[in-house]
């Protein structure tokens, strides 16, 4: 850990290899254990007694965020459009699930 920069969940991180950008999003850090929904922020005093910087957390960010268009180092590799906005979505199943659902019926 003595060279830790940010923690980072597997979807935050994934969000992180194609913009470039450190965050964590919203629905995923409530999961962590980690946040408190009071405040809104993580649970700074929690993760100092467990010992932990609190630099390594990364901002949270709302489902929804733009992080940019695809980093050049994932295009160059991948061959996607380097035009294609990354954006935050729904990390937590649950969430993700609900919000897939549609608001009104089609007949």
């Amino acid at each position: 850990l003595t060279i830790t920069k940010k923690i980072l969940m597997i979807a935050d991180y994934f969000n992180f290899l194609l913009s470039g950008k450190i965050g964590s999003e919203y629905t995923l850090a409530t999961t962590s254990q980690l946040y408190n929904p009071i405040k809104n922020e993580w649970a700074f005093d929690l993760i100092k007694k467990l010992g932990f910087n609190p630099k390594w957390f990364p901002d949270i960010i709302n489902p929804g965020t733009i992080l940019g268009k695809i980093h050049n180092s994932t295009t160059n590799k991948t061959g996607l459009d380097e035009n294609i906005p990354v954006i935050a979505t729904l990390c937590h199943d649950t969430a993700a699930a609900i919000a897939a659902v549609p608001l009104e019926e089609k007949v």
